[in-house]
């Protein structure tokens, strides 16, 4: 499994939930150790904001002695009511994480 599968797992499964519950398992899932392709991350869930729109970010960072790898994947909920998947890269774009 490589991390950006896991996290799309993790981002799928917060999209699923009705909001009040999102916030609810988010705030209790909080960071947690996994392991990934036998190489151990802390992985976390977050809601964030930019310009009034709501931002789900799910992160897995792996801390080794000499580097510090960190993977992000989001979900921006437009005010529509629709849902735009966020990359790696467009979060950074925003200043998250």
């Amino acid at each position: 499994m490589n991390v950006y599968s896991e996290l799309e797992k993790l981002r799928d499964y917060f999209n699923s939930l009705p909001i009040e519950a999102r916030r609810a398992s988010i705030e209790k899932y909080g960071s947690r150790q996994v392991k990934i392709d036998s190489d151990l991350y802390t992985q976390s869930a977050w809601l964030d904001w930019v310009d009034e729109q709501q931002i789900l970010v799910v992160q897995a960072q792996k801390v080794s002695l000499f580097s510090d790898n960190n993977y992000c994947l989001g979900t921006k909920f437009l005010l529509n009511g629709s849902t735009e998947h966020l990359s790696n890269e467009q979060l950074w774009d925003m200043g998250i994480p």
